[in-house]
């Protein structure tokens, strides 16, 4: 498995240069330690947030178990990357067109299939995607909960990876779990925490630094704090109208969140000036998934 990784790390690599470089799209993998924190939802008005900044933003829909992008907006793909990785549909054919002109790929069991690619399927995706460097300021990564082989793949091949937790204890427990293990795997990705559903200020910054001491007293790793979105009843109201609370209620607590989350995300250095696009992304990912 270990030869199979590297033979497709080498090809993805070598049809990338062959062809140029293309663009340099940022690729943030957002998660979380467990279910049910709000992590579609983020990641949706996120993508939302990032537009109205003038920012081109694509949602990748990478949760293999419970995709649920068409649950947040009320669209349901008739196409996969299923259809791309067998040479079926091209990637623009199965994109979903989201509100205020943000894109949706749809994974679903697609993802699956990175495993166990052939030479021409390889090529055939690394030539798909490369229009996403040419077409995107920011991919956000939408993985599965936990620890699963195929969300930890997507999570190292990331620029950035993003958890989501809430101040319930399992979701932080979970949170730590999940950031131990990618932790074991000497990850390169930086670290950034949101907390979601904070009922303050005060709340959210308890929550951050009880999380970010334990997680540097005993993984001595730098975690760093992105926000975090008020408890807010439009929220669920949003969700039930399969609407994105950042255009139902644009005034809302949590909308004002997500705002400063996106402006925090542009103004920090780190984050613009390291994009490692979609050849980093890709040829890191094929290895993970096939490892």
């Amino acid at each position: 498995m270990r030869d199979q990784a590297e033979r497709l790390r080498q090809l993805a690599q070598r049809s990338f240069e062959t062809k140029g470089e293309g663009g340099n799209s940022h690729i943030i993998a957002i998660t979380s330690g467990k279910g049910g924190v709000g992590k579609t939802n983020f990641t949706v008005n996120l993508a939302l947030a990032l537009q109205e900044s003038g920012k081109r933003a694509l949602v990748f829909d990478a949760d293999l178990g419970m995709a649920n992008i068409d649950v947040v907006l009320g669209v349901v793909p008739t196409y996969t990357l299923s259809h791309v990785i067998r040479g079926q549909k091209r990637l623009q054919d199965i994109m979903l067109e989201g509100p205020n002109g943000i894109k949706i790929l749809p994974g679903s069991s697609g993802s699956a299939e990175l495993s166990s690619l052939s030479e021409q399927q390889i090529q055939n995706l690394v030539n798909q995607w490369r229009i996403l460097d040419e077409s995107f300021d920011y991919i956000l990564v939408d993985t599965g909960a936990g620890i699963h082989k195929d969300v930890l793949s997507f999570l190292q091949a990331a620029d950035d990876i993003v958890v989501i937790l809430t101040p319930e204890p399992p979701s932080i427990t979970d949170s730590y779990g999940l950031i131990k293990v990618l932790s074991q795997k000497q990850m390169t990705s930086s670290l950034y925490l949101v907390i979601n559903q904070a009922e303050n200020d005060e709340e959210g910054n308890k929550i951050y630094r009880r999380v970010s001491n334990v997680i540097q007293e005993f993984l001595g790793i730098e975690v760093k704090l992105l926000g975090y979105i008020f408890r807010d009843e439009k929220v669920s109201a949003s969700v039930k109208r399969q609407k994105p609370f950042l255009l139902e209620y644009p005034n809302s607590e949590a909308a004002k969140g997500i705002k400063q989350i996106v402006q925090k995300l542009l103004d920090l250095p780190e984050i613009n000036g390291s994009a490692g696009g979609m050849k980093k992304f890709l040829t890191k990912m094929l290895k993970y998934f096939s490892s």
